[in-house]
């Protein structure tokens, strides 16, 4: 028997539902309890749980009364949920358990996404918009327990990471309305940034932005003022230049200057009225269905019409496209200009020169002549007329183009629109080329001004005029993404409403567009299905120009025409005949990509040759993975080597698939190693965790047999274990470093070994145990040198001179720096000559020499800046700021501190944060702002704690210490600053910050106890901390 269901809400007061019903329980320690193992979601130890709650407990009081709790909740939960084992306890596993926490971060974390960590995709948006509407208040709001210290630091840990996930949340949804113009709903989530911290001014900011493109000019204008007011009462600081730029922009109504390319549009703008037509002369047919959308197209035909030397315009693009209508509507709005003389002209199955001219006269009401030749008596007819002539689907008698070129070299008045899938290579064309409608964002809201979803919309109530739309919203979007806005495609797919609802027709169009078939009578052959369209077009085609199609199917999105050629063997001349036929499209950055309708149908043509779709495969994996190899990350041009990875991202992507699921093991190193590069020289943590996590998953490791997959596995494991690194996770980068080392040993790939064990040099410094970081360090670096890589002697200096920085050894840091700095520059290498160039910024500042410290830190500001090295980045700003903070300026030193704040945050480089933090309440300290200085002073520490960042924890709790003796809470402070002085990690002007601090404590408040268990230590003053700070509130 199934047990009842239940539903754990932990965002707000806690509140546990066993079907409808409220369930109350008689102690907080068991709400307690069920809140930790809902979270947990994994058998949790009786002793962690003993410790979590009943923290002043001796043990054995603290197992009876685990054991008394466990009763009371069992009992409430019908004895159905709770897993009781001897050593462990869980809750059941089962679709009927819903925690609101889990389902926000299963939310918020998509992995079968495939796209990099600055883009959202649809399935992205659908979940974080559910996830911030299950966000509805803090974690366990007004819940605590009275003597449970340790849960109550947990409380609190859980809490600042929920929010710092909720911020995320919140700004990739307002990228994601501001890039689709939907501005009412990106000021609804960025107000509900800005409740997270109404002193953040990047929220201000962003607001201003999003009110005035949302045409409220005034409401910008209050926001900054409302922005002044916040900054000026709580810090005493004025707001950024770039935010009172912002303002004045506003203010002289100048603001597109400063929207980044945003482009302001007149949405309420409606299409030109059809002009009258006098019906006697014109032979536009009339449709039953109304013409929907296109206004800027039909904008733009206007206009090159109006010009004189536009005299014959063809509008390109594939079947289906909606070439006709436009063509059709275009016409009727210039119809005055023509007197009225507008004739439309249908060419389908014209095989022959005379039934061409044929039709035309036909159209026009020309009667021929006996003895004289059609065409003859066709170009007199025309010859003084001032006409529009519409030619419709041309392609099927492109071979007669001569006769257009005869027309408008007789008749100097007339001019022609035509509609082709290919065209005409006349020296008198212009060509328009019609792309899809304009497609919805992904959302909720079906009430908006996107084309396909309009056509859709009105499509499917001539078959079911009462039909409503709620709920389905985010079907209809992904039906019109399917389709590339193809206007035949949706409607053939709403007409499809009276089988099946729009998700099920989302769902078989997704599997096959053959579902896709008129149930229409009156519409041309080649228009029954989407498939008859591409069928159509297909046999337009050569079959030389076929083969090379279906080889360029392979592509997934844009590919360069060096790319077509190595894996489609497809020329220039060939690319150019598949972009006259309307099958091949080109971009700004003259790359090609084949719009994704006909890529399905090429693609399906190429899969029914299982060979040629094989050997294909593997040239576009080779090619991909070749084209990777060439790329030299030590080298000189480094930001045209980031630029041009992003733009093969995603065929890059799809080669190392390929090669992961051929077992092509060298081909697959190639892309391992390069993409490991690429993902952290973008800061790209997250993206490039979760790939090698991929193909870690991919890949099977046997001690026995040690070969070329198991060099891969190791190398998969150690560049995770970086990933992992910058993502916090200092435990398991740890144990996979460990893991791979052990592999790299036996196959004796000292290379591989001397990258691990820098590695693990690195997260030992950042941990603070300085021996063993200077051992892995020393041994990697006489491994570089034995192998004579002076690019990774370089690397491995760096770290060393880092390490013997924090040791306080400036002469020796200064030379490792020096050594490395020699090296980077003779490779002309821009990214790790400004890490150094940091770094060496640290060793001047740490020895006051500020000036010297400040040049350092501008150039590798500037050098970072210019690559998008986004960590870097943050890494330069913070610096700046402590120097502005040193010299008095204390709005330049916020200014950068919350700037590289954002930027970790965005990239989720938790060690970042936690300095940005820190350095955020050092200025609130200075600008006598206590209340805000404890906020940010906490977070830094829950974070440093969380992540094992011991080196900083010193620095944390001399400046909460400072803030105790301003509050005259001097025990505390003392308590804090006692801990400092003995800790081996802290930095001799940390300690002698500490010691001054304390010369000037009363001596009966000194603690004789030397403090020996840190960690248990650290976690009560967190309780301290966070009891007083809640006291303030």
């Amino acid at each position: 028997m199934m047990p009842a269901k239940l539903s754990i809400l932990l965002f707000g007061p806690p509140i546990i539902r066993i079907e409808s019903e409220v369930l109350k329980l008689d102690t907080r320690k068991a709400v307690g309890l069920l809140t930790y193992l809902a979270i947990k979601n994994q058998p949790v130890s009786r002793d962690t749980l003993c410790n979590l709650l009943w923290t002043d407990y001796e043990k054995r009081g603290a197992q009876s009364a685990l054991r008394r709790t466990l009763s009371v909740l069992n009992k409430g939960l019908n004895q159905e949920w709770l897993v009781i084992q001897q050593n462990t306890i869980s809750l059941k596993e089962s679709p009927d358990l819903y925690v609101d926490v889990n389902s926000f971060r299963t939310l918020i974390n998509t992995p079968e996404c495939q796209h990099n960590s600055n883009g959202v995709c649809e399935l992205c948006y659908q979940n974080l918009s559910k996830a911030v509407e299950i966000y509805h208040d803090d974690f366990l709001a007004g819940f605590g327990l009275r003597d449970g210290v340790n849960f109550d630091n947990w409380q609190q840990l859980e809490t600042d990471t929920l929010e710092r996930q909720l911020e995320e949340t919140l700004r990739k949804l307002i990228s994601w309305h501001q890039a689709t113009q939907e501005y009412e709903k990106a000021i609804f989530y960025a107000n509900r940034w800005l409740s997270l911290d109404p002193l953040n001014e990047s929220s201000h900011y962003t607001l201003m932005q999003l009110y005035v493109l949302n045409r409220q000019r005034s409401a910008a204008l209050k926001q900054y003022q409302i922005c002044v007011e916040q900054l000026t009462t709580e810090l005493g600081i004025e707001p950024l230049q770039e935010t009172t730029d912002l303002f004045k922009a506003i203010q002289n109504d100048e603001f597109p200057l400063y929207t980044d390319a945003l482009v302001l549009e007149d949405v309420t703008k409606q299409a030109s009225p059809a002009l009258s037509i006098k019906p006697t002369l014109t032979t536009l047919p009339h449709y039953n269905t109304a013409f929907i959308g296109r206004e800027r197209e039909l904008d733009e035909i206007h206009q090159l019409l109006q010009s004189p030397s536009c005299r014959l315009l063809t509008l390109t693009g594939p079947g289906g496209i909606g070439k006709t209508r436009l063509a059709i509507q275009a016409a009727a709005q210039c119809s005055e200009a023509y007197g009225g003389e507008v004739y439309f002209v249908a060419l389908a199955d014209i095989s022959t020169p005379d039934k061409l001219i044929a039709c035309i006269s036909m159209m026009l009401g020309i009667s021929f002549y006996e003895g004289l030749y059609g065409e003859t008596q066709l170009l007199d007819y025309l010859r003084h007329k001032k006409i529009l002539l519409v030619l419709d689907g041309f392609e099927s008698c492109i071979n007669y183009s001569g006769l257009i070129a005869k027309i408008l070299n007789t008749a100097s008045y007339l001019k022609l629109i035509i509609t082709s899938q290919v065209s005409l290579n006349l020296q008198g064309e212009w060509l328009f080329q019609v792309q899809g409608m304009t497609l919805p964002s992904k959302t909720h809201d079906f009430i908006e001004t996107a084309e396909a979803n309009h056509l859709f919309f009105e499509t499917a109530q001539r078959f079911q005029p009462n039909l409503k739309f709620n709920g389905c919203e985010a079907a209809v979007a992904e039906i019109c993404y399917i389709v590339d806005g193809n206007p035949l495609a949706l409607e053939l797919a709403a007409s499809l409403l009276s089988l099946m609802p729009c998700e099920e027709i989302a769902q078989e169009i997704n599997r096959n567009l053959d579902l896709l078939q008129a149930p229409f009578r009156d519409v041309p052959t080649r228009h029954l299905s989407l498939k008859a369209v591409f069928e159509y077009a297909w046999n337009l085609l050569t079959p030389d120009e076929q083969k090379v199609l279906q080889r360029l199917a392979f592509f997934e999105g844009n590919f360069r025409r060096d790319a077509a050629l190595q894996v489609a063997n497809a020329s220039t001349h060939q690319l150019k005949g598949l972009i006259e036929k309307s099958l091949l499209v080109t971009s700004e950055d003259k790359t090609y990509h084949i719009v994704g309708t006909i890529r399905r149908y090429a693609r399906e043509k190429l899969a029914e040759q299982s060979s040629e779709e094989y050997q294909t495969a593997e040239l576009h994996a080779r090619y991909y993975a070749n084209f990777l190899a060439q790329q030299n990350f030590s080298g000189l041009d480094y930001k045209s080597i980031l630029q041009n990875i992003l733009v093969d991202l995603s065929n890059i992507l799809a080669g190392a698939r390929w090669a992961l699921s051929q077992h092509q093991w060298m081909m697959l190193d190639q892309y391992i190693e390069n993409l490991y590069h690429f993902y952290d020289a973008l800061s790209w943590f997250q993206d490039g965790f979760e790939f090698f996590s991929h193909v870690e998953k991919k890949l099977h490791f046997d001690e026995r047999i040690l070969g070329d997959e198991d060099l891969l596995f190791a190398k998969t494991l150690a560049r995770k274990a970086v990933f992992s690194y910058h993502l916090g996770d200092y435990d398991l980068a740890i144990e996979l470093l460990q893991e791979s080392l052990s592999i790299f040993s036996q196959l004796s790939k000292l290379n591989e070994v001397a990258f691990v064990l820098n590695y693990l040099g690195i997260i030992y410094i950042v941990r603070g145990d300085y021996l063993r970081a200077k051992a892995y360090l020393q041994k990697s670096l006489e491994i570089y040198e034995e192998l004579n890589q002076p690019f990774l002697i370089a690397k491995v200096s760096n770290n060393l001179g880092i390490l013997a920085n924090y040791e306080n050894n400036y002469p020796i840091a200064s030379d490792y720096l020096q050594k490395s700095l020699r090296i980077y520059k003779t490779s002309k290498n821009a990214r790790y000559i400004a890490y150094t160039l940091n770094n060496l910024g640290n060793v001047a500042l740490k020895t006051e020499k500020l000036s010297d410290a400040g040049l350092f830190f501008q150039e590798s500001y500037r050098l970072k800046k210019e690559i998008g090295d986004q960590w870097g980045c943050a890494c330069s700003l913070v610096n700046l700021g402590r120097i502005a903070e040193r010299q008095g300026s204390y709005s330049f030193a916020y200014k950068n501190f919350r700037e590289s704040l954002d930027i970790s945050t965005q990239i989720g480089k938790r060690s970042g944060m936690m300095i940005a933090l820190y350095h955020l309440g050092s200025v609130m300290l200075h600008l006598d702002n206590y209340q805000n200085a404890i906020r940010y002073f906490l977070k830094a520490l829950n974070l440093a704690i969380e992540s094992g960042i011991h080196t900083k924890v010193p620095d944390i709790l001399v400046g909460i210490a400072t803030l105790f003796l301003y509050e005259d809470k001097k025990q505390q402070a003392v308590y804090l600053l006692q801990m400092v002085v003995h800790d081996s990690k802290a930095s001799n002007e940390t300690k002698a910050e500490a010691e001054h601090l304390l010369s000037s404590s009363p001596s009966h408040m000194l603690s004789k106890k030397r403090l020996t268990n840190l960690d248990q230590a650290m976690k009560e003053i967190i309780a301290v901390e966070y009891q007083w700070h809640l006291s303030q509130v």
